[in-house]
C-alpha cells in the first residue's frame, strides 16, 4: 500500500507563484461567540466575510478536472454515508496515494443515488453487476464490514454513458474501501492524488498563514481600511455514523522558526456541539491542547518570502486531551464523539503570541459528499467549511471564510461497536437453503454447582455469540477493550476470539447457596462510545425470566434478496463456509 511524504507537496508549494485574490466583505449571516472565553459568558455579533481562497500549493486539479468531473456535470453519481470518513496523514507526513474510504464496523453501508434518474441506473464493483441491491429509490445497499486489514472496490453507478465511481478523483490509484482500527482519520480525502488544490498561505495575512496568527486590513466600501486579529479558527463537521473515539487531533503546519509553539504558551482545541454553537451556546464535548512538547519537527526546511522570516519548517502539531497519572506522567485522555452527533472543532489562542504557524487548507471536492452542509437534530443547514475568528480595535468580532477551503485536520481514532445478538438462523440442510431461527442465544444456564455453563437457546455450545469493532484485549496493552460489570457470584468472564470480529463469551461461575433458590445477571458492555442494545442473561437455579427486560433483542433493516454474503459484504457462494447475511439475518454455514 503507498503512502506519501507531505513534505513532498511543501517542496512544490514554495515554487508556485503567489495568486493574489480579491478581498470582499460578504453579506451578514449568523451569531458566533468572540472567542470561547466570551462564548462561556457572553453572546456577540460576528459577521462573516470572505477573502478568496488564499495562495495555491499545488493545484492537480487543472489536468484532470474536466474528464473526473464528466458524469458528476452530467449529473451521475451518488454519495456515501453521512459520517464516514477517508484516511488522514500520519504523523511524519505520509499519506495514502488511494482515497480510502473508511467505514465503520458492521453498519449497513447505503450509497445515496443522487442521478438524474436514480432508479434507471446500473451499479457494479469492478465489473460485476450488484443492480439487485439497489433499493426502489435506486440506492446501493453494499453491505457491512468489519475490520480485517484489507482494501476492497468501491461501487460504480452508471447511467447511459456517464458513470462514477467514490474516489475517482484521485486520477493515479482511484478509491478503495476500509473498514479499520484505530488509525489516521480525516472527514476529508487529503491522499496525495486527488484533485483537490492545497493552500498553505492566504493573501492579505501580515504573516502569510492561511489559517494561523496574523493581522489582516481589509478596504472597506468607502475606500477606508480596517484592521483585524486572528484570534481562532474553527471548523464543522457532520455526526460520524458510529460512535467515534479520539485520541488526538493533528496536523502538518508550517512554521516560520524552529519554535512552532513557544515554551509557556498552550492552543487550545475545543470540541463543541455544532448546533449549539451555531446559536450562541458552547456546549463542550471535549477539550484538548497543543504545547510545545506537541509539536514534532519532520526534518525540512526551505527559504520562501511568503513569511516574515524567509524560511519556512514543516512540523506536526497534535492536540489531545492530557491527564496526570500518579507518577506525574501525562497520558492522552481519549475524547467520544457520539453517533450522529454533528460537531465544530474550534482552535482558541491564536493571538496569544508565541504562535508561529499556520495551518494547511483544501477546497472541497465538489463530487464527494459536502460535509458542510451539516445535520442538525432540527434539520440540516448549509455553512461554509472553515472560518477564522478575528477582532477589529475595537474588539468587535467578526468571521472570515475562505469560500469552500478547509483546515485539513487528522484524526488519530476509530469507530466502535459491540453487540450481543439473541436470535442467530442455522442452515439445516446441505443446500443452505433452509434455515431454522434459534431464539435466547443470549441467555447463559449455569448448572447448580458452577462447573457446567449451557446456551439455552442452542444447548450444544456454552458461550454466546457476539461482535465487537476491536480485539477483546489490546495486544500492547494487555487491557481489556470493553468495560462490564459483573456480580460477587460470577468470577469472570471467558471470551475467545472468532474469525470476522466474532466473540464466544462464556461465565465462570461459583456454586449456588443451599439457602438460594436461584439468581440472575444481566451483563451489557461499553467500548469507546458505544453501548450494546443487548445483554448476556446468565441464570443459575430457578429463575422467572417473564419479567426481566435488559436483554434485549436488536434487530435491522431487512430487504429480501436470493443473494449470500459474508460479513465483509462480499457475495458468496453456497460452498462457503462460516458466518454469512441473507436478507439482514446472519447465519451459520457448518
Amino acid at each position: 500500500m503507498k503512502r506519501f511524504l507531505l513534505i513532498m507537496v511543501a517542496l512544490l508549494a514554495v515554487t508556485l507563484g503567489y495568486a493574489q485574490q480579491t478581498v470582499e466583505k460578504s453579506t451578514l449571516k449568523s451569531t458566533r461567540m468572540q472567542n470561547m472565553q466570551r462564548a462561556l459568558n457572553a453572546k456577540t455579533t460576528a459577521p462573516q466575510m470572505s477573502v478568496g481562497r488564499g495562495v495555491v500549493v499545488e493545484n492537480q486539479a487543472a489536468a484532470h478536472a474536466s474528464t473526473v468531473s464528466k458524469a458528476y456535470n452530467d449529473g451521475v453519481y451518488y454519495y456515501r454515508p453521512e459520517g464516514t470518513m477517508w484516511g488522514g496523514v500520519s504523523y511524519d507526513g505520509s499519506y495514502w496515494g488511494y482515497s480510502l474510504f473508511v467505514v465503520p464496523p458492521y453498519q449497513d453501508i447505503i450509497m445515496e443515488n443522487q442521478s438524474s434518474n436514480p432508479t434507471k441506473c446500473t451499479w457494479s464493483y469492478n465489473g460485476t453487476d450488484i443492480t439487485d441491491d439497489a433499493d426502489e429509490n435506486g440506492d446501493l445497499d453494499y453491505g457491512t464490514w468489519y475490520y480485517d486489514g484489507y482494501l476492497y472496490y468501491v461501487p460504480t453507478v452508471a447511467y447511459g454513458s456517464s458513470s462514477f465511481t467514490l474516489g475517482e478523483w484521485n486520477t493515479t490509484y482511484g478509491g478503495v474501501l476500509k473498514c479499520d482500527s484505530i488509525t489516521d482519520l480525516s472527514f476529508i480525502d487529503q491522499s496525495y492524488y486527488n484533485d483537490a488544490s492545497v493552500y498553505a498561505f492566504g493573501y492579505g495575512m501580515s504573516e502569510g498563514w492561511l489559517y494561523g496568527p496574523s493581522d489582516l486590513e481589509m478596504e472597506n466600501s468607502d475606500g477606508s481600511t480596517t484592521s483585524y486579529t486572528v484570534y481562532g479558527v474553527e471548523t464543522d463537521y457532520p455526526g460520524p455514523m458510529s460512535p467515534l473515539y479520539i485520541e488526538n487531533v493533528h496536523s502538518i503546519v508550517y512554521a516560520n522558526c524552529t519554535t512552532p509553539i513557544e515554551d509557556g504558551k498552550e492552543l487550545t482545541m475545543y470540541i463543541l456541539d455544532s448546533e449549539d454553537w451555531e446559536n450562541g451556546k458552547a456546549t463542550i464535548i471535549g477539550t484538548m491542547t497543543a504545547t510545545a512538547d506537541d509539536c514534532t519537527y519532520l526534518g525540512y526546511a526551505y527559504s520562501t518570502d511568503y513569511v516574515t522570516t524567509g524560511t519556512i519548517y514543516a512540523y506536526n502539531v497534535s492536540f489531545s486531551s492530557k491527564g496526570t497519572d500518579v507518577f506525574g506522567n501525562t497520558y492522552e485522555e481519549p475524547v467520544t464523539i457520539p453517533a450522529g452527533q454533528a460537531f465544530t472543532i474550534y482552535i482558541d489562542g491564536l493571538d496569544q503570541g508565541g504562535i508561529n504557524f499556520g495551518f494547511w487548507g483544501q477546497t472541497a471536492i465538489a463530487a464527494d459528499r459536502y460535509y458542510k452542509i451539516i445535520t442538525y437534530t432540527s434539520g440540516d443547514t448549509s455553512i461554509d467549511p472553515t472560518y477564522l475568528d478575528v477582532y477589529d480595535a475595537d474588539g468587535n468580532s467578526y468571521m472570515l471564510s475562505y469560500q469552500d477551503t478547509q483546515i485539513t485536520l487528522s484524526i488519530m481514532g476509530g469507530f466502535d461497536f459491540i453487540e450481543i445478538y439473541p436470535e442467530v438462523d442455522f442452515y439445516t440442510d446441505e443446500t443452505y437453503t433452509t434455515t431454522e431461527t434459534y431464539t435466547d442465544m443470549n441467555i447463559l444456564s449455569v448448572s447448580d454447582d458452577g462447573t457446567t455453563v449451557t446456551n439455552v437457546g442452542y444447548p450444544d455450545i456454552d458461550y454466546v455469540y457476539a461482535i465487537a469493532a476491536y480485539d477483546w484485549v489490546n495486544q500492547e496493552t494487555g487491557e481489556e477493550e470493553y468495560s462490564y460489570e459483573l456480580p460477587d457470584w460470577i468470577d469472570e468472564l471467558v471470551v475467545d476470539e472468532g474469525s470476522y470480529g466474532y466473540k464466544y463469551i462464556s461465565v465462570s461461575c461459583q456454586e449456588l447457596p443451599s439457602d438460594t433458590e436461584g439468581r440472575y445477571a444481566v451483563i451489557t458492555f461499553e467500548g469507546k462510545g458505544y453501548e450494546s442494545e443487548c445483554g448476556i442473561l446468565v441464570t443459575q437455579g430457578t429463575v422467572d425470566t417473564s419479567g426481566i427486560t435488559s436483554a434485549v433483542s436488536v434487530t435491522g433493516n431487512q430487504q429480501t434478496s436470493s443473494k449470500t454474503y459474508n460479513l465483509a459484504g462480499q457475495l458468496v457462494d453456497s460452498s462457503y463456509k462460516g458466518i454469512v447475511v441473507k436478507n439482514g439475518h446472519k447465519f451459520i454455514r457448518r
